[in-house]
């Protein structure tokens, strides 16, 4: 399922994985093209939309950390920074 909205990784997504075995199984997955966001969550917004693609990234040294979406501007206007502590 994840691989149906992310698409299958690229051998350079999937350049951190180092086991054998778990860069065997990613090689059993046909190839497919990830899914167009904006079909799966329509009348979301721009900044929807992209927090959604930085957080559904495949290789976690390319994905979007915990602090990034945070600060992301999607966030924005229900974030209340001094009662996150």
């Amino acid at each position: 399922m994840i691989f149906d909205t992310i698409g299958t990784p690229s051998e350079e997504e999937a350049a951190f994985v180092t086991d054998p075995d778990a860069c065997d199984y990613l090689k059993i997955f046909p190839i497919r093209r990830p899914t167009d966001l904006w079909l799966k969550f329509p009348g979301s917004s721009n900044e929807a939309v992209d927090l959604i693609k930085k957080m559904l990234t495949f290789n976690p040294f390319y994905r979007a950390s915990l602090d990034e979406c945070l600060a992301h501007p999607f966030l924005a206007s229900v974030r209340v920074p001094e009662r996150e502590d």
